[in-house]
């Protein structure tokens, strides 16, 4: 993988010291994270609603670039926003934190309106970008339209092309406005890369989606991590990706892997809650 996309990347830390849908990190994330500034990945995504938090990263040596997504209480906003940020200047150098989005920004978008997430970007620090990460569309095609939101975070991966669908006057909006659209959920959780070992109750009955996907990837000799990377950077319209990683061999992997050029064709339906993690049963 060359420089300039290994630059796109921040690493998931949803799965660190915990499980995450259907992954857990098997490294010590000690050993872990000197492994991913070796490789040269230096941006990081961490949330307040995760094991693994800043704390964790205060005696760290490196000069890490942090992504942090607050989860914001909707019934008090702007008063949890201010104490999780208070508590993220005090462990980090403020210089290190580069961007902070709304980790609930779909919960947050349906109890408010555009004005109550300004007055939560008046709170940022001026040298932070102020984001959102989202699942729903609608959501995304609303913040679109918004000047002070500069990162939209959202699912895309291999059955999840919403993205493909944002019309031409909204593409045209996000480069006047500077917004940058990053990935998540490219690996849906793990689920994509599992060769269908386990399965979440509720898609048992769209395993045959999995099984297809399977067998074009054997039939074409090409590897599931290469084909799922390949759907995401070859996007023209995203410009940064969050993933997550197992384990250092599974990090050297993702640095040497080719960016797949064939695409996938996905069935002309695919199941709301097959791409929605939130859907699932646990």
């Amino acid at each position: 993988m060359q420089n300039s996309i290994l630059d796109k990347i921040h690493i998931g830390t949803a799965n660190f010291n915990s499980h995450y849908g259907l992954t857990k990190n098997q490294d010590n994330v000690e050993n872990l994270l000197g492994n991913i500034w070796a490789l040269g990945i230096t941006k990081l995504d961490l949330s307040n609603k995760y094991i693994f938090g800043l704390k964790d990263l205060k005696n760290d040596k490196q000069n890490w670039q942090i992504q942090l997504k607050i989860h914001v209480d909707i019934r008090q906003p702007e008063e949890s926003y201010r104490r999780e940020l208070n508590y993220a200047l005090l462990n980090m150098n403020t210089n290190n934190i580069d961007r902070i989005l709304i980790h609930n920004g779909d919960e947050f978008l349906y109890e408010n309106d555009i004005s109550d997430l300004n007055k939560l970007f008046r709170l940022t620090p001026v040298n932070v970008k102020f984001g959102v990460s989202l699942y729903d569309l609608p959501n995304l095609l609303k913040v679109i339209e918004s000047d002070f939101v500069k990162i939209i975070q959202f699912p895309a991966n291999i059955f999840d092309r919403r993205l493909a669908g944002i019309k031409d006057n909204s593409q045209h909006l996000l480069n006047i406005n500077h917004k940058i659209l990053q990935a998540r959920s490219i690996f849906l959780q793990g689920l994509i890369l599992n060769n269908y070992s386990t399965f979440p109750q509720n898609l048992i009955s769209h395993k045959n989606i999995f099984e297809n996907w399977y067998l074009w990837n054997n039939r074409n000799n090409i590897d599931l991590l290469e084909s799922s990377l390949g759907e995401v950077f070859n996007h023209q319209k995203i410009e940064e990706v969050t993933m997550g990683i197992d384990s250092s061999e599974h990090l050297k992997q993702l640095v040497n892997v080719n960016l797949n050029q064939l695409r996938y064709m996905i069935p002309d339906s695919i199941p709301d809650v097959l791409i929605d993690p939130r859907k699932w049963k646990k």
